[in-house]
Parts: C-alpha cells; sequence; structure tokens
C-alpha cells in the first residue's frame, strides 16, 4: 500500500481543522474536516483558487440562506428555491466550485433554524478553519520554507 502527499496533507489537514474547530468550541466542528477535504486539490495553486472560489460561495451561501429563510421560513420548498436560483449565481459568478462546501453551510443554518450573530460568527470560524487550511498549505509552501 502507497499512501501519497496528498492522502498525508489532507489527513493532517482534517484533524487539525476538527481538533482547532473543538478546541474553539464550535458548532458542527466536524464540517470544519469536511471543508478540508474539499477543499485540499492536487497542487497548491489549484488549493488556493478553489479555497478563494469556496469561501466566496460560502458567504453568498449564508446570505441566500438567511434571506430565503427569513421570508419563506425553513421549509424543503425553501431549500429548493435557493439552490435552484443559487447554483446559476455561482456558475455566472465561476466560483461554481464552491457549490458543495456552501451547502455543508446553508444545511446548518437549516437544521437550527436560527439566524444570529453567534450562529454567524460560529460558521465564519468553520469556514475560516475548513478552507483555509488549502490557503495555509500554499502559502507555507511558497514562504515558509
Amino acid at each position: 500500500m502507497k499512501i501519497g502527499y496528498r492522502t498525508i496533507k489532507t489527513a493532517i489537514g482534517t484533524s487539525l481543522s476538527i481538533f482547532l474547530a473543538q478546541w474553539f468550541g464550535l458548532q458542527f466542528a466536524a464540517s470544519a474536516g469536511i471543508l478540508t477535504i474539499l477543499s485540499i486539490q492536487i497542487t497548491k495553486k489549484r488549493s488556493l483558487q478553489n479555497a478563494y472560489a469556496r469561501f466566496s460561495a460560502c458567504l453568498l451561501g449564508l446570505l441566500f440562506s438567511f434571506i430565503t429563510f427569513y421570508f419563506l421560513g425553513y421549509h424543503p420548498y425553501s431549500l429548493f428555491l435557493l439552490l435552484l436560483l443559487f447554483v446559476p449565481l455561482l456558475v455566472r459568478l465561476n466560483i461554481q466550485e464552491g457549490f458543495v462546501t456552501s451547502c455543508v453551510i446553508i444545511f446548518h443554518l437549516y437544521s437550527i433554524h436560527k439566524f444570529s450573530l453567534s450562529f454567524l460568527v460560529n460558521e465564519l470560524s468553520i469556514m475560516g478553519i475548513g478552507i483555509g487550511w488549502a490557503a495555509y498549505e500554499w502559502i507555507y509552501a511558497k514562504y515558509g520554507r
């Protein structure tokens, strides 16, 4: 059995992301690991590009989900409408790589049925930790050695 570099950096990044999220006492800490897994790419440059797209898509996802759930409530048909309008926007902005990561954030809001400042801080922190691993890895490789 051979373990490649991407496997090693994914395993390290995922476990460190979850550890940090738990250490900070964040809700949905395991999602930081999921975001890390989704964000690490084959090349460092691609990881950084995807980190930007994913973070931007997550911010838009937070905004869209807040507006949708505020006006329509927390219902499956609200998710339907949200996704129906959200996906074409991501494609138009050329950040469609962030669709799955933004769904992680959107479903958190759907799960708890409450948008608050503490929720926003929690989700921004989860995003920063999980998606930030890809950016950190690129910055470290470029400037850390």
